[in-house]
């Protein structure tokens, strides 16, 4: 069975992530233990952020990011969702990728409010 979690975004609508526990096992179960987070994105080169205190060590890293992919990014201590593709300084460690909402990942920028829950469908 595959994870899913949504990211609300105020008033542009919902994106959902298809998590990817291995490459990161680690890494997700903190970011799960974690949910919900609510915060305010910021935008660092070609991704875009939101602060978390999730403090984990890298985990299979990687400085190479596709566009829709999402992951934690260990020195900022945040969630990263790439708007594009991107090759990074720091090693960061992917979580999942964009499954549905595109559209809104288009649309999303620095300062949009977001909300990141688990998908839970009935």
């Amino acid at each position: 069975m595959t994870e899913e979690i949504k990211v609300v975004v105020k008033g542009k609508g919902k994106m959902v992530f298809s998590l990817n526990r291995i490459r990161s096992p680690r890494t997700i179960n903190w970011f799960l233990r974690s949910l919900p987070l609510k915060g305010n994105l910021y935008r660092d080169g070609k991704l875009m952020l939101i602060e978390t205190n999730i403090k984990v060590s890298p985990e299979k890293p990687v400085t190479r990011v596709n566009k829709g992919e999402f992951g934690y990014w260990p020195l900022k201590r945040a969630i990263f969702i790439a708007k594009e593709e991107s090759r990074l300084k720091f090693p960061v460690n992917l979580l999942g990728k964009l499954v549905k909402g595109f559209d809104v990942l288009e649309g999303i920028k620095a300062m949009d409010l977001v909300e990141i829950r688990r998908l839970v469908e009935k």
